[in-house]
């Protein structure tokens, strides 16, 4: 486990900033993310997490429904945020690592 952590985890802040930028599937099928959080945590103990870290899941309705509506929602946040008073930039993002726990990212609609 841990040459695995220090090999494919461990990355320094500019690789990090890297796969972000490049959005490589790969880096992403190595880590818990939002998407497979739910089914790791109520995995049963006789299900390997090579399975769930390591799966072939390309969407669903609901997955589809979400990209469908990123732009919309983006915008609508923006709007919301504009009779607040306060004035977002919205900017595209790929696959971001948390920094404190590098096994864990995820894919957000946009950073602010």
């Amino acid at each position: 486990m841990s040459i695995f952590f220090d090999k494919h985890i461990n990355n320094s802040s500019e690789k990090n900033k890297r796969i972000e930028s490049l959005t490589r599937n790969h880096e992403r099928r190595k880590r818990i993310t939002a998407s497979n959080f739910d089914a790791i945590i109520k995995r049963s103990p006789n299900i390997p997490m090579e399975q769930l870290l390591y799966t072939t899941f390309k969407g669903n309705a609901l997955t589809k429904l979400g990209t469908q509506q990123e732009r919309v929602t983006i915008h609508e946040y923006i709007l919301k945020q504009a009779e607040n008073g306060t004035n977002v930039e919205v900017k595209k993002s790929g696959f971001v690592i948390c920094e404190d726990a590098k096994f864990l990212g995820g894919s957000p609609d946009g950073v602010v």
